[in-house]
């Protein structure tokens, strides 16, 4: 696992010894972040169900200013922190240790956010639910990328949500997703 380009291109990540933490490929992340290139500089992303933080440090490199590294695992958070060192990215991380709908509204702070992944433990959590609670939070906008990864192709039941792309790598599925119906 690493920094795929930007500014700590190539630097090896910290891995997680059990099988407990399941961090995206490298190869489905360079696919992601092609999708999405260029990112918005200075963007601000939320990191959710985090693991490693591999995602979130990716955006970082890639010029993002902020990043919220979110999840409810001590072995995650701290995991990711280590991560968050060596990368010398202090300054552009909050981590928060809470499940994701007390998150949420913690970061409401920043009012909106550019980008969301959300990748939680397969078929634990549902994505419906989890986009609810976005909507409500009131962070997200017409321009909020949200990124899903999940392990099936799980249907998407909010009405003022708007899938824009989506992909399949094997047993990995990642939907690109975008408010609608702002208007309404």
């Amino acid at each position: 696992m690493r920094i795929i380009t930007g500014i700590k291109r190539g630097l090896k990540l910290e891995t997680p010894e059990s099988t407990e933490i399941r961090p995206t490929l490298d190869r489905i992340k360079e696919s992601i972040f092609n999708i999405i290139h260029p990112i918005k500089q200075n963007s601000i992303v939320v990191d959710l169900f985090t693991g490693t933080g591999n995602i979130g440090l990716e955006f970082i490199s890639r010029g993002s200013e902020k990043v919220y590294f979110v999840d409810n695992s001590k072995h995650s958070i701290d995991l990711t922190k280590k991560n968050i060192e060596k990368c010398k990215f202090e300054d552009k991380s909050i981590l928060i240790k809470d499940d994701y709908a007390t998150a949420l509204k913690k970061i409401r702070e920043d009012k909106s956010v550019d980008y969301i992944y959300i990748d939680p433990p397969y078929g634990e959590i549902d994505i419906n639910n989890i986009l609810k609670n976005l909507i409500n939070s009131n962070i997200i906008n017409e321009n909020t990328l949200i990124i899903f990864e999940d392990d099936k192709d799980r249907e998407i039941k909010i009405q003022d949500i708007d899938i824009v792309d989506e992909r399949n790598y094997g047993s990995v599925f990642i939907k690109f997703m975008k408010r609608g119906n702002l208007w309404k």
